[in-house]
């Protein structure tokens, strides 16, 4: 029987590029702190417009893991529709 929580939560967390404006950073920790919002800022990471960005979160140690939940933004550029994350590597 397997237990459900979020490993991932708050832990070491890396990705390729930080895009910066005038909002509070979008740095990898955005995107494992736990906050859920429909709103697009400030609780997002994201990268600048790379043709292969990347994000990580160090575990802290080897886990067997069951499932994995990823979500993307929702904004007026795209229309409002939920992106999905199609490509990804598990390391």
């Amino acid at each position: 029987m397997f237990s459900v929580c979020n490993v991932a939560l708050n832990r070491p967390s890396y990705q390729s590029t930080v895009y910066v404006n005038d909002y509070p950073t979008f740095g990898p920790h955005k995107a494992n702190d736990g906050m859920w919002t429909n709103a697009l800022y400030p609780h997002l990471a994201h990268s600048l417009s790379e043709p292969y960005p990347w994000w990580a979160v160090d575990l802290g140690v080897p886990l067997s893991v069951k499932e994995i939940f990823f979500t993307n933004r929702k904004s007026a550029v795209d229309g409002g529709q939920l992106k999905l994350v199609m490509k990804f590597q598990i390391l």
